[in-house]
């Protein structure tokens, strides 16, 4: 049996873009906000001088995604997002990934990736009340 998305033709919000804080960072936290509110501040207050990159939409819900043009359009504003971020990446610099969405736009974000080609990137899972390290994707361990 296929899947079935809601029978409402209207797409569901798309997330903007925000960047703040430095140019040439160590450290790029990447905050995704689709499902609820993330607290990147734990994290971003051990980190020097961070550049924050929030994907949010307006309202984040846990019913966000209803259109298959969501997921297309999550996984170009990520990978537009990773190739900005690149360029301001030197070879000290560091990722963070958080994600508060669905399963699939985890996927969707996680295939914007390319192992071989970004910094190194430390993934979060959420464990109440704030994100925790979880996976780090490193190329100079391969």
């Amino acid at each position: 049996m296929r899947g079935l998305w809601p029978s409402d033709s209207t797409v569901g919000s798309i997330p903007t873009v925000s960047w703040t804080g430095s140019k040439n960072p160590k450290h790029i936290v990447f905050v995704f906000e689709l499902s609820a509110r993330v607290r990147p501040e734990p994290l971003s207050s051990e980190l020097s001088d961070p550049m924050m990159v929030t994907l949010a939409v307006h309202s984040p819900d846990t019913q966000w995604l209803k259109q298959p043009e969501q997921l297309r359009q999550l996984g170009i504003l990520s990978r537009n997002a990773f190739e900005t971020a690149l360029a301001h990446s030197s070879p000290e610099t560091t990722w963070h990934i958080l994600y508060a969405g669905p399963a699939p736009g985890a996927v969707k974000v996680g295939q914007q990736l390319n192992p071989t080609m970004t910094p190194p990137t430390q993934l979060y899972e959420y464990a109440h009340p704030a994100h925790t390290p979880s996976l780090k994707i490193d190329s100079s361990d391969c």
